[in-house]
């Protein structure tokens, strides 16, 4: 039985290893990402970009929402396989400790607000913000300056609420997958 249990914590000693990989490219990722697309949006919309580039705002915010929207893919692959390390994880701390111990995986904190605060939330409310923040740099290129913000800012907000909950219905569907296998 020792032999059995090196291996199990050796299996054990990877799944936390690549967990906190993957959650930390993800933390990089959603600290980052927000900075750098906020000064680029920044950058382009003022007024001295703005009077000389109008027309190649489409290009660029498509070009920006599209990163972002390839990024966020990514991003729902990662909160995937973070949630299936976790899983397998569990499994495994159940099979090394004593019922009165918990481990990394087992000693999980209740979510908060029903599980609306979290690194899953904070995906689902970044990327999607900047891929309509990036929509309404397109919507300045296609509509110009001055044309009719209401038309810019519903555009973005649009196009935010549609990847929010698209997102949200992926990673829905992910835990379904998850738990039927």
């Amino acid at each position: 039985m020792p032999e059995n249990t090196d291996a199990i914590k050796t299996i054990y000693e990877q799944v936390c290893s690549a967990h906190n990989e993957i959650s930390e490219f993800r933390a990089k990722l959603l600290a980052l990402l927000p900075i750098a697309s906020g000064t680029g949006i920044f950058l382009l919309l003022s007024e001295k970009v703005a009077t000389e580039a109008t027309t190649h705002l489409i290009a660029v915010g498509m070009f920006g929402g599209l990163i972002t929207l390839g990024l966020f893919l990514y991003e729902l692959r990662g909160i995937h396989r973070c949630h299936a390390l976790r899983e397998c994880g569990k499994t495994l701390e159940k099979g090394l400790m004593q019922e009165s111990c918990t481990g990394v995986f087992t000693s999980e904190q209740a979510s908060v607000l029903k599980g609306f605060v979290g690194v899953t939330w904070a995906a689902l409310i970044i990327y999607p913000t900047l891929i309509g923040a990036w929509s309404y740099v397109a919507s300045v290129g296609f509509f110009g300056y001055g044309a009719s913000f209401r038309i810019e800012f519903i555009t973005s907000v649009g196009v935010t609420l549609f990847f929010m909950v698209g997102g949200k219905i992926v990673i829905n569907l992910q835990g379904r997958q998850l738990h039927s296998s």
